[in-house]
């Protein structure tokens, strides 16, 4: 799997280079014309490159859809901390108070498997082809899960209406201590995404597209695509000019 735009980005610079090397080769054989007794009266041969049309095969494959910075590891460290570290103040969480209350118990328990929770949201955050509503969804998960396994014997057949109980109103609104866990993991993953804390809401998403012939003749040949690309080389030049008397060279067109 590639996105669109690195496969169209390589195949530019592929024909740009194609075209510098045929470029040298025509600087070496006008090099051998000059020093052969017949050839250096001919005139040296050069290939142009008009334009270049490729047909591409292709299907849309499902990926990190507009969320590329999910797979920075980086950000994926990041955000496993700052799970963690709010997981872990999960008991002195004054909406969390009425859960937690004052068992010792329960919270020793609760504190006790951090360690293996970090290892999940390691885990999903690492998966591939998984997009950024899955992996808010999985890690959410993560949490209440988490609620169960760490219960006490007395709390556990409660756990599930617990998690759902409305605590208290914002706005005119209920929340419970699972929308505050969605709320919450949803701030600190998004919180990542350099894109949206720059306000550059221009950026469209990545096109993660299967190209490889060993990709394709597994699909169903109904959901292929084709695009058509044509390349038109755009010459520059090497100018001289003088600058405070000096001779220098200028990219040009």
């Amino acid at each position: 799997m590639i996105t669109l735009e690195t496969f169209l980005g390589a195949l530019l610079d592929q024909t740009a280079r194609a075209r510098a090397i045929s470029d040298q080769a025509s600087v070496h054989i006008a090099e051998e014309y000059l020093h052969h007794e017949l050839l250096k009266g001919y005139s040296v041969p050069r290939m142009l490159l008009r334009d270049v049309e490729v047909e591409l095969q292709f299907a849309v494959a499902s990926g990190r859809q507009g969320a590329p910075f999910l797979d920075d590891e980086e950000v994926q460290k990041s955000i496993t901390y700052q799970l963690r570290d709010w997981v872990s103040n999960l008991p002195n969480h004054r909406s969390f108070r009425s859960y937690f209350g004052k068992n010792n118990q329960l919270a020793a328990s609760w504190r006790s498997g951090l360690e293996e929770m970090s290892k999940r949201f390691a885990q999903i955050l690492s998966k591939p082809d998984a997009d950024l509503a899955s992996v808010m969804h999985s890690l959410s998960l993560s949490v209440q899960n988490y609620f169960h396994e760490s219960a006490t014997e007395d709390l556990r057949s409660s756990v599930s209406s617990l998690l759902v109980r409305p605590l208290r109103k914002q706005s005119g609104q209920a929340r419970s201590m699972h929308t505050i866990i969605e709320q919450q993991i949803r701030t600190i993953v998004t919180s990542m995404d350099r894109n949206k804390s720059e306000g550059r809401s221009d950026v469209a998403p990545n096109l993660n597209v299967l190209v490889g012939a060993a990709e394709l003749e597994k699909l169903n040949p109904a959901i292929l695509d084709k695009i058509k690309v044509t390349i038109t080389p755009s010459d520059r030049r090497w100018v001289a000019s003088e600058q405070d008397g000096k001779k220098v060279y200028i990219l040009g067109t």
